[in-house]
């Protein structure tokens, strides 16, 4: 009979500062110059601009906004749709894009 396996232990890092780089983890945005973390209105808008220039071509997105990558913009785009569905009760089109965006600018 096989003997009992014994649980792993992870080993406490040795310094503060290796602690520190084992959870300061680099982003692909970063890593490229780009931003992370919460959308700008700025970005936003460049985004409202872009769909409206270029659809879903994620690539013409991404060159029109520069601050985000096109992985970062498709998960926006996807929150933004299901946000605009939500409101409206049905899947929007582009001229409903274009109202819900203007009542977004005049609450500002």
């Amino acid at each position: 009979m096989p003997a009992p396996k014994q649980p792993t232990t992870v080993e406490a890092p040795a310094t503060l500062l290796q602690a520190e780089q084992r959870y300061n983890k680099t982003t692909l945005a970063s890593s490229v110059g780009k931003s992370s973390g919460r959308w700008t209105r700025a970005e936003h808008l460049r985004f409202i601009e872009a769909i409206k220039l270029y659809g879903k071509s994620w690539k013409h997105v991404e060159d029109h906004i520069v601050t985000r990558t096109s992985a970062q913009i498709r998960s926006h785009a996807q929150k933004y749709f299901q946000k605009v569905e939500k409101e409206l009760g049905r899947v929007p089109d582009d001229e409903d894009l274009m109202k819900f965006e203007e009542v977004l600018s005049d609450d500002s």
